[in-house]
């Protein structure tokens, strides 16, 4: 953040060891190689090589002919990626010591310290105590498919016995 004092890159290697180490991480290599990427670039002041196409190819293993607009691999792991760490830092036992941001629209992450977090950007995870309501048996769009394949066989069901006067013949 603008005007913010660096955070050592120690400290944020660390603290990026820390969350490659929680259960979403470990079990997302993918997910674990786009941070790790994200984040070196980012110590190594090298942000203009933070972009779909570096990422894809030297993070999650895409070919030289890797095409963003019709891949869109970095843009649903960036989306897994914003998820997992707000899981992570919603946890009591995680590691808030800094906070990794990574903005809606960009792949560049941002390095905050706990006290300069606003308000707003600390996730609220929290039971509702609602059920998650249950998608019915029957979805509505079936209801006329099912019921004009019902109707055609009713209907041959109801001809049957002169359609088999009219193909074996008098």
């Amino acid at each position: 953040m603008v005007g913010e004092p660096a955070i050592p890159p120690e400290r944020v290697r660390k603290h990026v060891s820390g969350i490659l180490l929680s259960s979403d991480f470990a079990a997302a290599p993918q997910l674990a190689a786009f941070l790790r990427y994200i984040v070196e670039k980012k110590l190594e002041g090298q942000e203009g090589f933070i972009k779909a196409y570096t990422i894809a190819t030297e993070a999650l293993g895409r070919a030289p002919d890797f095409d963003a607009q019709n891949d869109p691999i970095v843009r649903v792991q960036a989306r897994r990626l914003r998820q997992s760490l707000l899981l992570y830092y919603a946890d009591p036992t995680a590691d808030h010591s800094l906070r990794i941001v990574l903005p809606v629209g960009g792949y560049v992450p941002e390095f905050v310290s706990p006290e300069r977090i606003p308000e707003a950007a600390v996730p609220v995870i929290a039971d509702t105590g609602k059920k998650r309501e249950s998608k019915p048996i029957f979805e509505t769009r079936w209801i006329a498919p099912v019921s004009l394949v019902l109707s055609l066989l009713s209907m041959i069901l109801s001809l049957w016995p002169e359609l088999i006067r009219y193909v074996l013949g008098p």
